[in-house]
C-alpha cells in the first residue's frame, strides 16, 4: 500500500506532462502565440486591403488575443507576394490536377445529401438556427440552403472575368491547404498567417456544415500539421453579390470582423478549440451563412 502511495505523485506528474504535451493551448501566461510570418497573398485582379487597415488589423488581433487567451500576437516578419507566383512555387501542376477533381460545384447532389446525412443533430440544429435538435426531416432544408447559396459563390468567378476561371486553383482551399502543409517542411519550419485578397472555396470532401450552407464559401482555414492559417479579406473589399460592401456597418467594422475571423482560426490551430455550434456568443461559433453583422455583435469582446 505504501509503495502505491509513493508512486501516486509520479503518476500524477506523468499524466499532467502528457496532457500538456498533447494540448498546445496550454500556453504560459503572456506567452507569444508563436506565429513566424504575416504573409499577404495578392491577386492583382482583386482589391487589396489598404495599408492603414493592416495596422488596425494587427491592433485588433493583439487586443482580442490578449483578452480572450492572454497571449501576445507579434509575428516576427511581414511579407507580400503575388498569389499566383507564390502558389506556383509551392505546389506543382501535377498536384493541382488532382485537386481540381474535388470541385464542390461539380459534385453529384447525391454526394451532398449523403454528406448532410452524416452531420450530427447539433450541426443540423446550427444550420437551421433552432434550439431544437434536428432529426432526418431537417436534411432537405439544409440541402436547399446549399442550393440557394452555391450559385452566388459560383458567380464570383464571373464577376472577375474569364482570367479568374482559368486559374481557379487560386481560390481552391485544397490548394491553399497544400501550400500551408508545406510550411512544416521548411528549414526551420514556419508558422504563417496568410491573408489573401482572393475568395476561398472549400472543395474538400469533408466540408463542414457551416461552409456547405454558404454554398462552399470559406472565410478561412487552419492547417493542423503546420499550424499555418489562411483567411480571406475578399468579401469586405470587393464588389460582390453576397454582401453590400458600401454598407456603413462594413466600412466601419470590416477590419474588426476580419480580426475575429482570424482569431477563430487561431482558436482551432493553437488552442485545440472545436467549432462551437451551440453558443453563438463564442468566437468559435462559425459565421452563419453570411451574417457577419450579427456574428460580430455576438462575439465581440467588450
Amino acid at each position: 500500500m505504501k509503495n502505491k502511495i509513493a508512486l501516486f505523485p509520479f503518476i500524477l506528474i506523468l499524466i499532467l506532462t502528457l496532457f500538456i504535451f498533447n494540448n498546445n493551448y496550454l500556453l504560459p501566461r503572456d506567452a507569444n502565440l508563436g506565429l513566424d510570418d504575416l504573409v499577404m497573398l495578392v491577386d492583382n485582379n482583386m482589391n487589396l486591403m489598404p495599408v492603414e487597415d493592416n495596422k488596425i488589423l494587427v491592433d485588433h488581433l493583439k487586443r482580442i488575443l490578449k483578452v480572450w487567451k492572454n497571449v501576445k500576437f507579434s509575428p516576427k516578419n511581414a511579407f507580400a507576394y503575388n498569389l499566383q507566383e507564390y502558389m506556383d512555387s509551392r505546389l506543382s501542376t501535377g498536384d493541382f490536377s488532382k485537386l481540381q477533381n474535388l470541385d464542390i460545384f461539380h459534385m453529384d447532389h447525391s454526394f451532398i445529401k449523403a454528406r448532410i446525412h452524416s452531420y450530427s443533430n447539433e450541426e443540423k440544429a446550427y444550420a437551421l438556427k433552432t434550439n431544437k435538435l434536428c432529426e432526418k426531416a431537417c436534411e432537405n432544408d439544409i440541402f436547399n440552403m446549399y442550393l440557394a447559396n452555391a450559385p452566388k459563390v459560383l458567380a464570383l468567378r464571373d464577376i472577375h472575368g474569364s482570367k479568374v476561371k482559368e486559374i481557379n486553383k487560386l481560390y481552391s482551399l485544397a490548394y491553399l491547404d497544400g501550400a500551408m502543409f508545406g510550411d512544416k517542411y521548411e528549414s526551420p519550419p514556419r508558422k504563417r498567417l496568410y491573408i489573401t485578397n482572393n475568395y476561398i472555396i472549400d472543395d474538400l470532401k469533408d466540408i463542414p456544415i457551416h461552409t456547405l450552407i454558404r454554398g462552399g464559401y470559406a472565410n478561412g482555414s487552419c492547417n493542423d500539421f503546420s499550424h499555418s492559417i489562411v483567411v480571406s479579406s475578399y468579401i469586405f473589399y470587393n464588389q460582390n453579390n453576397i454582401i453590400d460592401i458600401n454598407d456603413s456597418f462594413y466600412i466601419k467594422n470590416r477590419v474588426e470582423i476580419l480580426a475575429y475571423l482570424i482569431a477563430h482560426e487561431i482558436g482551432h490551430c493553437y488552442f485545440n478549440e472545436k467549432e462551437n455550434y451551440l453558443n453563438n456568443k463564442s468566437i468559435m461559433y462559425p459565421v452563419h451563412i453570411f451574417e457577419y453583422k450579427e456574428w460580430l455583435k455576438n462575439v465581440q469582446i467588450k
